[in-house]
């Protein structure tokens, strides 16, 4: 295939790159790791939005299009509802297409959540400013942009230690620790990934800041484009 004729190859994580060697055998070519970018002057926070550590709203984007997607729905929303027993005004956002197979799930999640459909990049921004606290569920995510878009917004991010999600998000955010694998999705416990939630409250404003910076410092678009025009 196209592995094995290429060039040159950019590898989107270092999970890519150890995914692809594990699949397709070491690089037949010159190879880096090129994480995907942001726009940071485009998704930029509200200057001064203050933030309530006893009523933190929760935000998750993402499409859900198929029953593969409910085990990342019912984390969540499990998760969540731990947290509510503590911090009964915190709230969740969810934003994206949500297929109507999963409408049983969705049913679970409670009053609290509040569900804004799908989205296109140009409302992003203002979407992730409703936000203080981004949660990602998704295993073995490869790259994901909204990681990023969420952190350039300064949104600290809860996520799975898997994929190539803690190779972004560092330390702007908090890993819930799970088994490695490319063959099985084992989901932590929803008292696991709740507890990451109450120490991304805890810790918001000081991982807030970090997230941002990351951002402009390691995965700006315009480094992005640099070094494309570099390897061309």
């Amino acid at each position: 295939g196209y592995y094995n004729t290429a060039d040159y190859i950019i590898f989107q994580s270092a999970f890519c790159e150890e995914s692809a060697r594990r699949y397709l055998g070491d690089p037949p070519c010159p190879n880096e790791i090129l994480h995907n970018p942001v726009d940071t002057a485009f998704f930029t926070s509200e200057a001064d939005r203050p933030f309530d550590p006893s009523a933190p709203i929760f935000l998750a984007t993402g499409n859900y299009y198929s029953e593969v997607r409910e085990e990342r729905l019912r984390l969540m929303f499990e998760a969540f509802a731990l947290v509510r027993a503590q911090l009964p005004h915190a709230r969740l956002i969810v934003a994206g297409y949500i297929a109507p197979q999963l409408a049983r799930v969705v049913k679970t999640a409670g009053e609290e959540v509040r569900f804004t459909g799908p989205y296109t990049w140009e409302q992003a921004p203002g979407l992730y400013r409703q936000g203080d606290i981004y949660l990602n569920t998704q295993f073995n995510d490869s790259c994901p942009s909204a990681v990023l878009e969420a952190m350039s917004c300064d949104l600290p991010v809860v996520h799975l230690a898997c994929g190539g999600t803690p190779e972004l998000v560092g330390e702007a955010g908090i890993a819930v620790e799970v088994e490695k694998s490319w063959d099985r999705f084992e989901y932590p416990a929803p008292g696991r990934f709740a507890t990451g939630m109450f120490e991304a409250v805890r810790r918001r404003d000081s991982l807030s800041k970090i997230a941002r910076q990351r951002c402009t410092e390691r995965f700006d678009l315009q480094i992005w484009k640099r070094r494309h025009e570099e390897i061309f």
